[in-house]
């Protein structure tokens, strides 16, 4: 059964400071109108988890307001008490506001946008507006929805201010398979970390710009085309970004950049920082060159990317990054010290991990170009990932890491770049090895003796050399 139900007729009311969970149906539904779900101190906070979804909104639902909510956690917000295939929060009504709530955990997505099937509604006029979607009350640490915001048949949506990160695939996935999803505009959020794109328009992975003028193709968001980033430069100051948009003609739009310390897998995005946006027209032709400076207080990275957003609110995808740092060093001591997990895996001690791992660091300290030394610190508890502990770690057993579908570890490194220079010191990197691979079926993580070229397995200390040359700053 539902946890709170609110029928259409009933309105102006207030849920709050409640703590709904192990209910067989949704924390809450909502069809009236005008009513208030939380408040702006943790006192109104609702604690909302449980085997089903959080919070739905019916198409009835309109003018409703959720804020400064716990969906999917515990009290605390650290901890995922989400189960089963539900989104957090699902909106089939119109002009509702989602602001300032922890929204993570869930089987589905965070926040599901969307046309139901037996109401001729669209949700629209709706306002999704700094969330935390993915990740933990605790800074560095994620709590994965399988997306962030999911939206489908919806128009003149706004997401705004987010923090949508460390989900298990998309940031933001935009599909039109039940009907048109249009102008919705995505602004200033922050962006970062998640398995696969920041934003998706449709279901092709990067949709990219047409070859045509004038942007001619349509889709969701229709498929609005993205900034080409051609040059950047720092100082300690402000940061210059050129490049050019090719989209409709005689037409008015805003560019969002963004900066990150890595970019995405696929090169395109996503954006961590929010540096600044430009309003452009563009031509009889739909061409607009731009050469934009930003002020800077504060950056996490050289990789910039950028968005684009037509008149209408149709945001575009990332653009292909741009940037990066051409050297890294070490930024508070030398050698690099880095812990290993403690725990051991089913198929083998730790003892045998250790040994592995360590191998895997003597290659690289055996590189004469390389210029780290690595040293072995000690074994640890600590188990996940942290971008601002200042322990590296190599974790086999990191529950919330959001990897890819086929992706064996990550290289999670936090750099600092400095000023007037291309190069970052590394603060924080951490080694993490998928768990999904413990124990796979087919091609588990395992120790192959040295020269093994039959074996369908995954050798640790092959994927842990690979690794460590992405601490050292390499590409794929």
């Amino acid at each position: 059964m539902v946890g709170v139900h609110i029928d259409p007729d009933a309105n102006e009311n207030k849920v709050e400071g409640n703590r709904i969970r192990e209910n067989g149906g949704e924390g809450i539904y909502l069809a009236g109108q005008d009513n208030v779900i939380g408040g702006t101190n943790d006192a109104y906070r609702n604690m909302i988890n449980g085997p089903a979804g959080g919070i739905v909104i019916a198409p009835e639902g309109t003018g409703n307001l959720n804020e400064y909510n716990y969906i999917g956690t515990d009290e605390t917000g650290t901890k995922d008490l989400a189960e089963g295939d539900y989104d957090g929060i699902q909106i089939g009504g119109s002009n509702n506001v989602v602001r300032n709530n922890l929204i993570s955990g869930y089987g589905e997505d965070g926040i599901d946008i969307s046309s139901w099937s037996s109401s001729p509604v669209i949700p629209e006029n709706n306002l999704v507006e700094s969330n935390s979607i993915g990740l933990s009350s605790t800074a560095g640490e994620f709590i994965p929805n399988l997306n962030g915001i999911f939206l489908n048949a919806a128009t003149n949506n706004t997401i705004f201010d987010n923090d949508v990160a460390g989900n298990l695939q998309y940031g933001i996935h935009i599909v039109d398979e039940a009907g048109p999803t249009l102008n919705i505009r995505i602004t200033e959020n922050r962006i970062y970390e998640n398995g696969n794109l920041g934003i998706n328009l449709g279901t092709d992975e990067v949709t990219l710009n047409d070859e045509e003028l004038l942007d001619p193709d349509s889709g969701p968001n229709d498929l609005q085309n993205f900034p080409v980033l051609d040059s950047l430069s720092y100082t300690s100051n402000d940061i210059t970004v050129g490049g050019e948009l090719r989209s409709k003609s005689n037409s008015t739009y805003v560019v969002e950049f963004f900066a990150s310390t890595v970019g995405d897998h696929s090169t395109y995005g996503e954006g961590t920082t929010f540096l600044g946006a430009e309003t452009l027209v563009t031509n009889d032709t739909g061409y607009v060159y731009f050469v934009t400076t930003i002020p800077l207080e504060y950056y996490s990275g050289q990789i910039v990317s950028a968005t684009a957003t037509d008149p209408d609110g149709n945001t575009s995808e990332f653009s292909q990054s741009i940037g990066g740092a051409k050297d890294q060093k070490l930024a508070i001591h030398k050698p690099f010290r880095y812990h290993i997990n403690n725990q051991a895996l089913s198929q083998y001690s730790y003892d045998e991990i250790e040994t592995a791992i360590r191998s895997s660091f003597e290659t690289w300290d055996e590189v004469a170009t390389a210029d780290f030394d690595f040293e072995f610190a000690d074994d640890t508890d600590s188990s996940r990932a942290s971008a601002i502990d200042g322990m590296n770690l190599v974790s086999f057993k990191d529950d919330r890491f959001p990897f890819a579908p086929g992706v064996l570890a990550i290289t999670a490194k936090t750099l600092r770049m400095i000023p007037n220079s291309n190069v970052a010191e590394i603060i924080d990197a951490d080694i993490v090895f998928n768990p999904s691979y413990e124990n796979h079926p087919t091609t588990p993580f395992a120790i192959l003796p040295e020269g093994d070229t039959i074996s369908d397995d995954y050798d640790i200390q092959s994927v842990a050399t690979h690794e460590i040359g992405h601490v050292l700053g390499m590409i794929h």
